[in-house]
């Protein structure tokens, strides 16, 4: 493998993502992989034979399915399909201006000078720009790019998506996307120049003027970063583990296979044509602990680990079709199908594929993939997935490896890695949203006391990583953990109804919103926790319209934004819909809905019986086990303490199987690579010289009389980079094994 140093870059700046091609150029363009992640071999070499349009190939299911869209000669961006024109009379008035102005035509945006001309021009007259460009550009052709126009709630304004997979950023990173919400004016109608963490592991800036925008794609393709394919029909930010890496009892390092992905969807940060033209939005999401972290369920491809029903070789059960919308919501199926883990991309490769060319184009809500599924029949869509495998076959399903009677742990607080004294601190942000003055703090936490990373998890909260035991205290007392922030209440040990609390963006900024979300989750969450007793976690989403970006059906109490009256008025004012039961983990469900129409109201309502709050009051009572304190409890408190937790050593079992998914292969690997040893005696250390694209090309070990040894992959490895005369070289400073 790789080593641990690549995750985050050389001296805590990620490589660009320009550079990382540079290794792979005589592999097809759209089965590029990343030059600082290959820890997986198998995998990586699999990605050459991943077919490149994969409508060409012929449908295996009967007719009347035939693939309903075709490849583009378009020489600016080679690969880009289109419906086919006999379909095009079937479609939504969506795909029709998507025809016209779609993805690829905002990645040429990107890429020509397109989009500084449209940058000048907003900035000498956006009313003109607006009238002349129609709204199918900055509205529509932009999402492609990342960028969101806010016409109804933030005009002129936008939010701009970034791709993070797996949510790893460097301080770097962090610092950087601070900078330019520093840069922003805020005006009457900008809305509040701020970040929100997504509930999928990654950010989104609010506030983004269209003359800012160039100068921030050249400043996020140096810092490794990239807001391609964020938006519109596309695939979303990829999910795994938020502690991958990290946590001693997780099953492997998600990471690895969620760059792979990520680099191969969007060419490598770059803008990948082949999936630029979807029905509909589409969600994945990869497995890496018992604890379910990344809610496979509600994914539209989930992949999750499990052994070969035959010859018990390990790889991934497939699920499909998890969905949220306004007309539907439903827990992923399983497809009845298993692949290696040399298949990853492969798969995902294969189920796009068949999604973009047989997908349903009409009503946008019933374009999702469940729908095609329930069209075809599993058994027919599982075949024409199959059809385009490497193979052309695909397994049946295996046997899984998770527990189903884990109990799901949280990953706030202090806990222990995997490397002996080091530990992570998983750190609450209130609904996710912070300012610019956080953010900076947050980056300089992690490299005064971490390993330079910070890490977002699907519950709109951060992690700090590789924090020394002895610097752990001085850590939890900084004033930012400590109730901090600029909007507040910051801290690894927040209330039993903070620490589950989660809100998309509302009415605030969202056009859809029926109800401000993260304003009042806060106020009735600091409400209930004044009120009440709690004896566990009563994980809380709320979410501003039935579209349920905020995920309300995940949620021991959900809340919904509704139209609601005012018990004394009969007005019709903001309320929510309830919802009950979510379960997330090894055993998950989706809430169902339990109480319509209840109206949010304020403190005096709240006071007099009236509102949201006695109602959920009573909830936690009967069915969470909430006691009525004698006196209120006010929100904040002092400064936060810990208890040293115990490292957990895992099983040979776990080590074996955590080390085969990093490989690639259960078998253990020699690794027959060359290099240069630098004198021990200087660095104190043996070490491996890097090539110019930045690869360890010496991954030997030499005892101290300059004996070759050559490592196995049961030894763990840690390097750390640093430029010795004019060469990057990687000084071995840790192993295990």
């Amino acid at each position: 493998t790789r080593c641990e140093e690549s995750y985050k870059g050389i001296g805590d700046k990620a490589l660009p993502r320009s550079d990382r091609s540079a290794v792979f150029e005589d592999l097809p363009q759209v089965a590029r992989a990343p030059t600082e992640h290959p820890p997986i071999k198998v995998l990586s070499e699999t990605l050459a034979s991943v077919t490149e349009a994969g409508a060409s190939q012929p449908a295996a299911v009967d007719a009347p399915w035939e693939p309903k869209t075709e490849l583009v000669e378009n020489p600016q961006w080679p690969g880009q399909m289109r419906v086919r024109e006999k379909h095009m009379m079937k479609v939504s008035p969506f795909e029709v201006a998507k025809s016209k102005n779609n993805t690829a035509d905002g990645l040429i945006h990107k890429y020509g000078k397109n989009l500084q001309v449209l940058s000048d021009l907003a900035a000498a007259d956006w009313d003109a720009l607006d009238e002349e460009s129609g709204k199918e550009v900055l509205d529509m052709t932009l999402k492609g790019m990342g960028l969101f126009h806010r016409r109804k709630t933030t005009p002129k304004r936008f939010m701009m998506r970034l791709k993070m997979p797996n949510g790893i950023c460097t301080a770097d990173q962090v610092d950087f996307l601070a900078t330019c919400l520093d840069n922003l004016e805020e005006t009457e109608t900008s809305g509040a120049i701020c970040a929100d963490i997504t509930t999928r592991m990654s950010w989104q800036l609010r506030g983004v003027d269209l003359e800012s925008v160039p100068a921030i794609f050249d400043g996020l393709e140096e810092h490794g970063l990239t807001s391609v394919q964020s938006g519109l029909d596309n695939v979303r930010n990829l999910v795994g583990s938020p502690v991958a890496g990290l946590d001693p009892l997780e099953l492997f390092d998600t990471r690895p296979y969620m760059r792979l992905l990520d680099d191969h969807i969007t060419d490598n940060g770059r803008g990948n044509p082949k999936f630029t033209n979807l029905p509909r939005k589409f969600n994945i999401a990869l497995v890496g602990t018992h604890d379910e972290f990344e809610h496979p369920h509600i994914n539209d491809l989930a992949f999750k680990p499990a052994r070969h029903s035959e010859t018990g070789e390990l790889g991934f059960n497939i699920v499909v079709g998890g969905l949220f919308s306004a007309s539907r919501c439903d827990a992923a199926m399983c497809m009845d199908a298993w692949v290696p883990m040399s298949h990853t991309v492969a798969l995902a490769d294969s189920v796009l594929c068949v999604f973009r060319d047989f997908g349903f184009r009409g009503a946008r809500n019933k374009t999702r993939l469940m729908y095609l599924i329930d069209a075809m029949g599993m058994e027919a869509f599982r075949a024409e997935v199959a059809a385009r495998l490497p193979d052309g076959e695909l397994a049946r399903k295996g046997e899984s490896i998770l527990d189903p009677s884990w109990e799901r742990r949280s990953i706030l607080g202090v806990h222990a890695q995997q490397e002996e004294g080091l530990f992570w601190v998983g750190v609450n942000v209130p609904v996710g949203r912070l300012h610019a003055n956080d953010m900076h703090e947050f980056a300089t936490l992690a490299r005064e006391y971490g390993d330079g990373n910070l890490r977002l998890s699907v519950e709109q909260n951060i992690v700090l990583s590789g924090v020394p035991e002895a610097r752990v205290e001085e850590l939890l007392a900084e004033p930012l953990l400590n109730h901090g922030g600029q909007y507040g209440g910051m801290t690894p040990f927040p209330g039993r109804i903070h620490s589950g609390l989660v809100a998309c963006p509302g009415s605030e900024f969202c056009g859809f919103g029926l109800v401000e979300t993260k304003a009042n989750a806060r106020a009735i969450s600091d409400e209930l926790e004044a009120l009440l007793e709690i004896p566990n976690e009563v994980r809380m989403h709320w979410t501003g319209c039935p579209n349920s970006c905020g995920q309300a059906q995940v949620a021991d109490l959900g809340f919904l934004g509704a139209a609601a009256k005012h018990p004394e008025t009969k007005k019709m004012v903001p309320g929510v819909h309830l919802f009950t039961g979510g379960r997330i983990g090894p055993n998950s469900a989706l809430a169902e809905l339990e109480t319509k129409s209840v109206p949010i109201l304020g403190p005096e309502e709240w006071a007099q019986g009236q509102g949201v709050v006695p109602v959920v009051a009573q909830m936690l009572e009967e069915r969470f086990g909430a006691v009525r304190r004698k006196t209120r409890k006010e929100a904040g408190g002092g400064v936060v303490t810990w208890s040293k937790e115990e490292r957990v050593v895992p099983s040979r079992e776990q080590e074996e199987i955590r080390q085969a998914y990093q490989t690639g292969s259960e078998q253990p690997q020699m690794m027959k690579i060359t290099g240069i040893i630098v004198s021990n005696r200087l660095l104190g250390a043996p070490a491996v010289v890097l090539d110019s694209g930045g690869s360890v090309c010496a991954f030997h070990a030499f005892n101290e009389a300059n004996v070759y040894i050559t490592l196995s992959t049961t030894v763990r490895l840690v390097i750390d980079f640093a430029p010795i005369m004019g060469v990057t070289v990687g000084i071995l400073s840790y192993v295990d094994g």
